[in-house]
């Protein structure tokens, strides 16, 4: 409930710092089409992260699959790269984030790259989509750690954006822990369909 009260008066703090022209989607500022824009923001993701646990016997492998709730909080920056045709432009998007896994007790750190393409829509609406990577480090066991390749589809309203984010997984390791008669080795499931939802809230009154 308290993370709620948090969201929502980050997203009134920041509507109503924005101004009303629809000309200007973010606060404060009107980014000139062959100036770059850097403009900081605060992220919140909520998704679903998939892991997989092999046992491993002589003569025999068993496999379980499962898919966790997973939350994260971080800061990020989108800066200008180039203006294209109709309409659009390229921006490139790097954040960085820390994970929530409550019911494993794990918080990895998520470092992601985005090549954005943006376009504004009227109405004060910019539509946001293109290619997004992520690097997943776990901080208590450095094999756990995982990558997902994945696109970013969302559309921004002045100075907040929310997203929708498919991804691929892929394990970069394993933690391998002998047990009994043979071996438990804990990772990411690679392969996985992995989604989230991404809340953005943009200050562009702190942009340079």
């Amino acid at each position: 409930m308290n993370c709620a009260k948090w969201i929502a008066a980050a997203v009134f703090a920041a509507l109503a710092a924005v101004p009303t022209d629809a000309k200007a989607d973010e606060v404060g500022v009107v980014a000139h089409a062959s100036e770059p824009s850097w403009v900081p923001a605060v992220t919140l993701g909520l998704g679903t992260a998939a892991s997989e646990v092999r046992f491993e016997s002589p003569g025999s492998t068993d496999v379980a699959a499962d898919s966790q709730l997973v939350s994260d909080l971080g800061v990020a920056l989108r800066y200008h790269l180039r203006d294209l045709s109709a309409g659009w432009t390229l921006r490139g998007d790097s954040e960085l984030a820390v994970g929530a896994l409550l019911t494993r007790g794990e918080f990895p750190v998520r470092v992601r790259q985005a090549a954005l393409f943006e376009r504004r829509l009227g109405a004060g609406f910019t539509a946001v989509l293109g290619p997004r990577a992520t690097l997943s480090l776990d901080t208590a066991t450095a094999s756990r750690s995982a990558a997902a390749l994945g696109v970013y589809l969302g559309a921004r309203w002045r100075g907040v954006e929310l997203a929708y984010s498919p991804a691929v997984a892929f394990a970069l390791g394993r933690e391998r822990t002998d047990v009994f008669d043979g071996v438990r080795a804990r990772g990411a499931d690679t392969g996985a369909l992995e989604h989230s939802l991404v809340l953005r809230v943009r200050f562009a009154s702190l942009s340079w």
